[in-house]
């Protein structure tokens, strides 16, 4: 079976971050944004990562990473990392609303928000 992820996540006492940048940007040119712990929920077989980007606006083409950081181990290691070209063709439109575009990775295991005004990058799920 598959291995329980709160056992796992108890143990390592790990931070997230994101990495967020332009595709073949320099590395002082990516952001680096720490996540509070509210922003992680860890289910046995799964966890959520929740970030919106109010602040910030960060448009295609992009290149985003999500980075544990282990207390235990005192190790950093990056969890999965997402290209995104250009918003059309990438994903599957799944919904919107009256501001937002909500978009499902081509690997189904990354939701992208986007603000229909400015088409910026909303938020992350």
């Amino acid at each position: 079976g598959l291995p329980d992820l709160q056992r796992i996540h108890g143990a390592m006492r790990p931070s997230y971050a994101l990495r967020l940048g332009a595709q073949g940007a320099r590395a002082d040119a990516i952001k680096t944004l720490h996540l509070r712990s509210d922003a992680v929920s860890v289910f046995p077989t799964s966890a959520l990562i929740r970030c919106s980007f109010s602040s910030m606006s960060f448009c295609p083409p992009l290149v985003l990473e999500v980075i544990a950081r282990s207390k235990a181990m005192g190790r950093e290691q990056v969890l999965f990392g997402v290209e995104v070209p250009s918003r059309e063709g990438w994903g599957e439109r799944i919904g919107a609303d009256d501001n937002f575009t909500f978009v499902r990775s081509p690997c189904g295991r990354v939701l992208l928000c986007w603000w229909k005004d400015d088409r910026a990058l909303a938020g992350l799920l």
